[in-house]
C-alpha cells in the first residue's frame, strides 16, 4: 500500500467540483484546496480511482490544466515536511504511527 498526494489545476468550477466529490467518494482526504491525500491505498483502489478520474476528465481538460498523483511509500511518510494547520493530514498520517517533521 502506498499513500498518494493528488493535486490538480482546473479552472472550470463545475469540473473542479465534480472532481472534488469523486475524490471524496473514493476515500481521499482534502488537505488543501487543490490537494488530496489517498492514504494507504491498495493498487486496486488506485486503479479504480484512475479509471473514474479519466472518465470524468476525458476530453474536457483545457490546455494548461492537469491532475497529478504522487506516490509516497509508507516508510517515506515520516519525511513529509508540513507547515501550517491541516488536521485531516496530521490525523491521516499519524494513524499508522507516522510522524511529520515540522
Amino acid at each position: 500500500m502506498n499513500t498518494y498526494f493528488i493535486c490538480y489545476d482546473i479552472s472550470d468550477d463545475k469540473l473542479r467540483h465534480q472532481l472534488v466529490l469523486l475524490l471524496q467518494q473514493k476515500g481521499c482526504i482534502r488537505v488543501q484546496k487543490s490537494v488530496f491525500l489517498a492514504h494507504a491505498f491498495k493498487q486496486k483502489e488506485l486503479k479504480l480511482l484512475k479509471i473514474a478520474v479519466k472518465k470524468l476528465i476525458d476530453n474536457v481538460l483545457e490546455q494548461g490544466e492537469s491532475i497529478l498523483c504522487l506516490a509516497v511509500a509508507p516508510q517515506r511518510l515520516k519525511e513529509v515536511l508540513w507547515e501550517g494547520e491541516a488536521e485531516s493530514l496530521n490525523r491521516s498520517l499519524n494513524n499508522d504511527d507516522t510522524h511529520l517533521l515540522i
